[in-house]
């Protein structure tokens, strides 16, 4: 082993120690802020359960309808 690499070895081990003290901080700050309901990173979505049903909704036609609604040019609840 190379001497060099052997002198920073306690360095290189405070290092690590350090980074995992931070780490630790910053998941116990991010858990006080949860509970404040504030989230630094999202909340991970629950997955488990039924796929959920995808309808597919054209915007651009529905934009265009709730306009003439509010223009009055057609009634509100004539069907398609």
């Amino acid at each position: 082993m190379n001497i060099s690499l052997m002198r920073l070895r306690p360095l290189v081990k405070e290092l690590r120690g350090i980074r995992y003290e931070l780490q630790r901080l910053n998941d116990m700050r991010e858990l006080e802020l949860a509970h404040q309901g504030l989230y630094i990173k999202p909340p991970v979505a629950d997955t488990s359960g039924p796929d959920p049903e995808i309808s597919y909704v054209d915007e651009e036609r529905d934009y265009f309808r709730e306009l003439q609604e509010e223009l009055g040019k057609i009634a509100k609840d004539q069907p398609e």
